[in-house]
């Protein structure tokens, strides 16, 4: 580490150590924070077990080595490698970095035109993850935007199960029970599977840390309400700047929670609802308001804003089969064939899987428990959400039967239509462990009698089921990305210069572009967008050019009617090896150097750059 770097970060960590610290100091040293969480009656029945001290400390490592685990060679390197597959991680990288960059420059964090050049991406449309670039970015500056992304993976998965087993613990779970609960949130179907693409979809620890709060208002009554009505409304605030998405379907599962509550359980619904501080609910209702009118405004009058529906119907739902099959995202899984190559949608979407020891326990929990009124209406609502992410229409094995469900009528609102389906799996899954947690604990203090030891091996069975597989998938960084350092010979041929990116995967290639510092913009774009599909059609022709088998006229069309079309001064080809694309096709490099003269700049690693001239048959520039 050099010098400058150790002096920045002791700057950027020797506050925050000080902060820390006297935070302990209130919290006192004995006492686990969230342990304070609990109501008063149940911290002296732990204390008197001796279990307050280290309850949530071995919870905490237990989480900690399961994440380790599936960091895997990220853990190692964490700077070159990340969890998971390539393509959106990167763009998440890119984000990551963003919002400093952005502000410190003066300009407006949530649109770009560094992106999609010269018309630009309005980023509140997209998973732009504003609140974790804010609270991450400064960091990124030292360590990289990788070594971020692996820390907020880390943190994801950790404070899950720490806020897991603290809810657990206040709906009256034992310790060892909390922690199984714990371990279980953390390696929930839904985390598994959506962890190899979508980090922004594992920022549960949000909800989570929300519903810890409502239970605490509702249980303690604190004296001072507001304040934690204002922690609530932070977390949605944050929620929001995350992923709007799961914003939009949790909020939709708490209204279809509060529907069944009222017909299933009217009267404890009333008296919870009477329990809950005005005070807190005014609280969060402005803060959450207050915190996201900048966001809300950019998305509905901001620039770049994006009409057209931002998903395909019926792909990515949950498939029949997949709620007993597991894919291979999983320790425990058939060999052979991936069930996923046979469902809609893609591979980082199949997270329907419970199990048949999960269901085989859910269905001894809720016979056991049906008379309690929060297993009754946690179990109707995790039958509506499993139904509603079957999508619009029954799928089996990938096949899309006729058989209509009842997200075809959901999928007529704003917003809601835009929801994937499948990812209404969260709630299931979060439903299934709590009510099997309280059956659990439900039989111990009745002397474990009526079920054997039936239960134990279900529950056992069923952390066995859901673990991730290990080795987890990891994808490693392009060795190209030395040439984005600014005394390159290519990143001094791309600086401030728009560029088409000529390569097989470009959203992998977006943390290069945040390893650039930002240099240069780009005719690319992976995310919604307002493009017209004449411009869509000319990014995709110039791509053609990776196509070995081409005509040679169909080489002179892309680079005259697409590439300069494009309004960009360079073509970038990056190699991607482990793609087979270490190289131009021989003919495809002879046509662009017959076209655009030799390239202006190269190196060892295979990338190539190329000027574009400027085209002056073409149009005024038009926004489409």
């Amino acid at each position: 580490m050099t010098a400058p770097l150790r002096k920045g970060l002791g700057q950027v960590l020797r506050p925050l150590a000080h902060v820390l610290g006297h935070f302990a100091q209130v919290l006192g040293p004995r006492v686990h924070a969230l342990a304070r969480l609990m109501p008063p009656a149940r911290r002296r029945e732990l204390a008197r077990q001796g279990t307050t001290r280290y309850g949530f400390g071995m919870g905490l490592a237990l989480y900690l080595v399961i994440t380790l685990a599936v960091l895997g060679n990220s853990v190692v390197h964490p700077t070159a490698s990340f969890p998971g597959y390539g393509g959106d991680a990167e763009q998440y990288m890119w984000y990551l970095g963003w919002f400093w960059h952005a502000v410190g420059l003066g300009h407006n964090p949530f649109v770009t035109s560094l992106l999609n050049y010269p018309y630009g991406m309005n980023l509140m449309w997209n998973t732009s993850i504003v609140a974790e670039s804010l609270l991450l970015g400064p960091l990124a500056a030292f360590v990289g935007t990788a070594a971020m992304y692996n820390l907020w993976f880390l943190l994801n998965f950790v404070l899950a199960g720490v806020l897991g087993q603290a809810i657990l613990g206040r709906l009256g779970a034992r310790q060892w029970l909390g922690i199984v609960g714990g371990l279980l949130v953390v390696t929930l179907p839904y985390l598994d599977t959506q962890a190899l693409s979508h980090i922004s979809l594992l920022t549960i620890e949000l909800l989570l840390g929300l519903l810890l709060v409502l239970i605490k208002l509702i249980q303690d009554k604190p004296r001072r309400a507001w304040f934690w009505g204002v922690l609530a409304g932070l977390l949605l605030a944050m929620q929001f700047y995350t992923l709007l998405e799961v914003l939009v379907s949790a909020t939709l599962t708490f209204i279809l929670t509060l529907i069944v509550a009222w017909f299933a359980a009217r009267q404890d619904l009333l008296r919870l609802l009477r329990r809950m501080p005005v005070s807190a609910v005014v609280a969060a209702v402005i803060t959450a308001g207050v915190l996201a009118m900048p966001g809300v405004f950019e998305m509905l009058f901001g620039p770049y804003r994006v009409f057209n529906s931002v998903q395909p119907p019926n792909t990515y739902v949950v498939d029949l089969v997949n709620l007993i099959l597991p894919t291979h995202a999983f320790l425990v899984h058939f060999p052979g064939t991936d069930p996923a190559a046979w469902f809609t949608g893609n591979y980082a979407e199949d997270n329907g899987y419970l199990g048949i020891p999960a269901l085989l326990l859910l269905n001894w929990a809720i016979r056991r428990l049906w008379h309690r009124p929060l297993v009754r209406v946690l179990a109707l609502v995790a039958g509506i959400v499993t139904l509603l992410a079957l999508g619009h229409s029954l799928h089996l094995l990938g096949w899309p039967s006729p058989l209509p469900l009842p997200w075809a009528a959901f999928s007529l609102l704003p917003f809601i239509k835009d929801l994937l389906p499948a990812r209404f799996m969260l709630y299931t899954d979060l439903a299934v462990v709590a009510i099997s947690v309280l059956a659990v604990e439900d039989y111990l203090r009745h002397g474990g009698t009526g079920a054997g030891n039936r239960p134990y091996w279900l529950l056992g069975l069923m952390v066995a089921t859901w673990l991730p597989v290990l080795p987890y998938p990891n994808t490693t960084l392009p060795q190209a990305s030395v040439d984005m350092v600014s005394t390159s010979t290519i990143a001094r041929a791309l600086r401030n210069q728009p560029t088409y990116v000529l390569t097989v995967a470009f959203p992998e290639t977006m943390q290069m572009l945040q390893l650039s510092d930002y240099s240069f913009p780009v005719a690319n774009v992976y995310g919604h967008n307002s493009n017209t599909i004449a411009r869509q059609q000319q990014l995709q022709g110039v791509q053609v050019l990776m196509n070995p088998n081409l005509a040679p006229e169909i080489y002179q069309t892309i680079l005259v009617d697409d590439l300069m079309r494009l309004h960009v001064t360079r073509l970038y080809f990056l190699p991607r090896p482990n793609y087979g694309a270490s190289t131009l096709p021989q003919e495809a490099l002879r046509q662009i150097n017959a076209a655009l003269g030799p390239p202006i700049a190269a190196s060892p690693t295979g990338s190539i750059v190329w000027r574009v001239p400027k085209a002056p048959v073409f149009d005024e520039l038009q926004q489409p």
